[in-house]
Protein backbone atom coordinates (compact mmCIF):
# COMPACT_ATOMS: atom_id res chain seq x y z
CA UNK A 1 0.00 0.00 0.00
CA UNK A 2 1.12 3.66 -0.66
CA UNK A 3 -0.38 7.23 -0.51
CA UNK A 4 -0.22 10.41 -0.80
CA UNK A 5 -0.84 14.04 -0.05
CA UNK A 6 -0.37 17.18 -1.64
CA UNK A 7 -2.14 20.72 -0.99
CA UNK A 8 -1.31 24.46 -0.55
CA UNK A 9 -3.01 27.70 -1.13
CA UNK A 10 -2.02 30.80 -2.88
CA UNK A 11 -2.25 34.34 -2.04
CA UNK A 12 -2.04 37.12 -5.37
CA UNK A 13 -1.80 40.39 -3.81
CA UNK A 14 -1.71 43.69 -6.41
CA UNK A 15 -3.65 46.13 -4.66
CA UNK A 16 -0.67 48.57 -4.12
CA UNK A 17 -0.33 48.13 -7.99
CA UNK A 18 -4.06 49.65 -8.75
CA UNK A 19 -3.35 51.74 -6.08
CA UNK A 20 -1.31 53.44 -8.36
CA UNK A 21 -2.66 52.80 -11.26
CA UNK A 22 -6.54 52.68 -10.32
CA UNK A 23 -7.53 52.51 -14.16
CA UNK A 24 -6.84 48.52 -13.87
CA UNK A 25 -10.32 48.22 -12.65
CA UNK A 26 -11.54 50.07 -16.17
CA UNK A 27 -12.59 48.07 -19.09
CA UNK A 28 -9.97 45.84 -21.22
CA UNK A 29 -10.67 44.36 -24.49
CA UNK A 30 -14.12 43.89 -23.01
CA UNK A 31 -13.70 42.20 -19.78
CA UNK A 32 -14.11 44.00 -16.40
CA UNK A 33 -10.97 43.62 -14.97
CA UNK A 34 -11.16 41.88 -11.28
CA UNK A 35 -12.46 44.21 -8.92
CA UNK A 36 -10.37 42.61 -6.26
CA UNK A 37 -7.10 43.10 -5.58
CA UNK A 38 -6.50 40.26 -3.06
CA UNK A 39 -7.17 36.94 -3.50
CA UNK A 40 -6.71 33.88 -1.28
CA UNK A 41 -7.48 30.41 -2.45
CA UNK A 42 -7.62 29.12 1.02
CA UNK A 43 -6.29 25.41 1.73
CA UNK A 44 -7.00 22.56 -1.03
CA UNK A 45 -5.87 19.46 -0.15
CA UNK A 46 -5.71 16.17 -1.81
CA UNK A 47 -5.09 12.61 -1.24
CA UNK A 48 -4.26 9.74 -3.58
CA UNK A 49 -3.90 5.67 -2.23
CA UNK A 50 -3.55 2.96 -3.67
CA UNK A 51 -2.60 -0.64 -2.81
CA UNK A 52 -2.52 -4.08 -3.86
CA UNK A 53 -3.53 -7.98 -2.68
CA UNK A 54 -2.21 -11.26 -3.60
CA UNK A 55 -4.89 -13.58 -2.05
CA UNK A 56 -2.76 -17.06 -1.28
CA UNK A 57 -4.17 -20.53 -2.41
CA UNK A 58 -6.50 -18.53 -4.72
CA UNK A 59 -3.81 -16.26 -6.79
CA UNK A 60 -6.39 -13.65 -7.30
CA UNK A 61 -4.90 -10.02 -7.17
CA UNK A 62 -7.24 -7.44 -5.86
CA UNK A 63 -5.96 -3.74 -6.52
CA UNK A 64 -7.45 -0.64 -5.44
CA UNK A 65 -6.80 3.33 -5.87
CA UNK A 66 -8.76 5.81 -3.56
CA UNK A 67 -7.83 9.87 -5.22
CA UNK A 68 -10.09 12.77 -3.54
CA UNK A 69 -9.68 16.13 -5.05
CA UNK A 70 -11.34 19.66 -4.80
CA UNK A 71 -13.81 20.11 -6.88
CA UNK A 72 -14.58 22.63 -9.72
CA UNK A 73 -12.58 25.95 -10.73
CA UNK A 74 -13.97 28.22 -13.39
CA UNK A 75 -10.35 30.04 -13.14
CA UNK A 76 -8.39 27.21 -14.40
CA UNK A 77 -8.77 26.32 -18.35
CA UNK A 78 -7.36 22.98 -18.77
CA UNK A 79 -8.27 21.56 -15.46
CA UNK A 80 -12.21 22.28 -14.51
CA UNK A 81 -11.39 19.95 -11.29
CA UNK A 82 -8.54 21.98 -9.84
CA UNK A 83 -9.42 24.22 -6.53
CA UNK A 84 -13.15 24.64 -6.50
CA UNK A 85 -13.84 28.49 -7.22
CA UNK A 86 -16.82 29.64 -9.10
CA UNK A 87 -17.56 32.71 -10.86
CA UNK A 88 -20.48 34.23 -12.14
CA UNK A 89 -20.03 35.88 -15.26
CA UNK A 90 -22.64 38.67 -16.06
CA UNK A 91 -22.60 40.05 -19.52
CA UNK A 92 -23.24 43.88 -19.72
CA UNK A 93 -23.99 45.99 -23.03
CA UNK A 94 -22.36 49.09 -24.72
CA UNK A 95 -25.74 50.62 -24.34
CA UNK A 96 -25.97 50.13 -20.68
CA UNK A 97 -22.84 50.95 -19.72
CA UNK A 98 -22.08 54.08 -21.68
CA UNK A 99 -24.47 56.21 -19.95
CA UNK A 100 -22.10 55.57 -17.31
CA UNK A 101 -18.75 55.79 -18.53
CA UNK A 102 -20.07 58.89 -20.64
CA UNK A 103 -18.48 56.86 -23.47
CA UNK A 104 -18.55 53.78 -25.41
CA UNK A 105 -16.40 51.40 -24.17
CA UNK A 106 -12.90 50.85 -25.99
CA UNK A 107 -12.37 48.64 -28.78
CA UNK A 108 -15.87 49.09 -30.18
CA UNK A 109 -16.75 45.82 -27.61
CA UNK A 110 -20.28 45.19 -27.50
CA UNK A 111 -20.07 44.39 -24.27
CA UNK A 112 -18.53 43.26 -21.11
CA UNK A 113 -18.58 40.42 -18.77
CA UNK A 114 -18.19 41.07 -15.10
CA UNK A 115 -17.88 38.09 -12.20
CA UNK A 116 -20.04 39.29 -9.89
CA UNK A 117 -18.62 36.78 -7.02
CA UNK A 118 -15.58 37.27 -4.93
CA UNK A 119 -12.63 34.68 -6.23
CA UNK A 120 -12.69 31.19 -4.15
CA UNK A 121 -15.61 32.71 -2.06
CA UNK A 122 -17.72 29.64 -3.42
CA UNK A 123 -16.28 26.14 -3.53
CA UNK A 124 -17.72 22.91 -5.60
CA UNK A 125 -18.27 19.85 -4.20
CA UNK A 126 -14.94 17.17 -3.38
CA UNK A 127 -14.35 14.45 -6.13
CA UNK A 128 -13.95 11.06 -4.20
CA UNK A 129 -13.47 8.67 -6.83
CA UNK A 130 -12.52 4.77 -5.85
CA UNK A 131 -11.37 2.07 -8.87
CA UNK A 132 -10.81 -1.88 -7.93
CA UNK A 133 -9.35 -4.35 -10.15
CA UNK A 134 -9.40 -8.18 -9.82
CA UNK A 135 -7.10 -10.29 -11.70
CA UNK A 136 -6.40 -13.91 -12.32
CA UNK A 137 -3.35 -15.59 -14.14
CA UNK A 138 -4.47 -18.61 -15.59
CA UNK A 139 -1.90 -21.39 -16.99
CA UNK A 140 -3.15 -23.42 -19.91
CA UNK A 141 -0.43 -25.88 -20.89
CA UNK A 142 2.34 -23.44 -22.45
CA UNK A 143 0.11 -20.91 -23.19
CA UNK A 144 -1.10 -18.44 -20.05
CA UNK A 145 -4.14 -16.23 -20.01
CA UNK A 146 -4.07 -13.20 -17.62
CA UNK A 147 -8.19 -12.06 -16.61
CA UNK A 148 -9.32 -9.40 -15.32
CA UNK A 149 -12.26 -6.77 -14.54
CA UNK A 150 -11.75 -3.45 -13.33
CA UNK A 151 -15.07 -1.67 -11.76
CA UNK A 152 -14.63 2.39 -11.90
CA UNK A 153 -16.14 4.85 -9.52
CA UNK A 154 -16.80 2.25 -7.60
CA UNK A 155 -18.42 4.06 -4.90
CA UNK A 156 -20.77 5.37 -8.03
CA UNK A 157 -20.28 9.08 -7.08
CA UNK A 158 -21.93 11.87 -9.13
CA UNK A 159 -19.81 15.33 -7.94
CA UNK A 160 -20.31 18.03 -10.68
CA UNK A 161 -17.31 18.38 -12.94
CA UNK A 162 -18.65 21.44 -14.30
CA UNK A 163 -21.02 24.13 -14.04
CA UNK A 164 -22.69 27.04 -16.08
CA UNK A 165 -20.68 29.97 -14.87
CA UNK A 166 -22.77 32.47 -16.84
CA UNK A 167 -25.07 34.40 -14.65
CA UNK A 168 -28.68 35.46 -15.95
CA UNK A 169 -31.30 36.37 -13.38
CA UNK A 170 -33.55 33.90 -12.53
CA UNK A 171 -31.48 31.62 -14.85
CA UNK A 172 -29.58 28.51 -15.05
CA UNK A 173 -26.38 29.50 -12.91
CA UNK A 174 -24.38 26.99 -11.42
CA UNK A 175 -26.49 23.70 -12.97
CA UNK A 176 -24.25 21.20 -13.28
CA UNK A 177 -23.32 20.50 -16.95
CA UNK A 178 -21.50 17.51 -16.66
CA UNK A 179 -20.48 14.68 -13.59
CA UNK A 180 -18.08 12.56 -12.77
CA UNK A 181 -18.92 9.43 -15.16
CA UNK A 182 -21.12 6.01 -13.30
CA UNK A 183 -19.89 3.29 -12.50
CA UNK A 184 -18.75 0.96 -14.90
CA UNK A 185 -16.45 -2.09 -15.39
CA UNK A 186 -14.15 -3.53 -18.17
CA UNK A 187 -13.61 -6.92 -18.70
CA UNK A 188 -9.86 -7.75 -19.91
CA UNK A 189 -8.45 -10.98 -21.23
CA UNK A 190 -4.58 -11.20 -22.18
CA UNK A 191 -3.46 -14.41 -23.98
CA UNK A 192 0.47 -15.35 -24.11
CA UNK A 193 1.57 -18.09 -26.27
Amino acid sequence: MQGGFAGGFSTADYCEVREKVPEMILVNAGQLLNPYCRIETGFLPQYKALGNYLVPKVGVSISATFTSKPGYNANNFATPVSNGAFAANYVISNAALQPILGRPLSGNAANITVNLVEPHSILGARINELNVRFGKVLQLGKSRANVGVDIFNLLNAAPPLSYNQAFIPNGPWMTPTSILSARFAKLSVQLDF
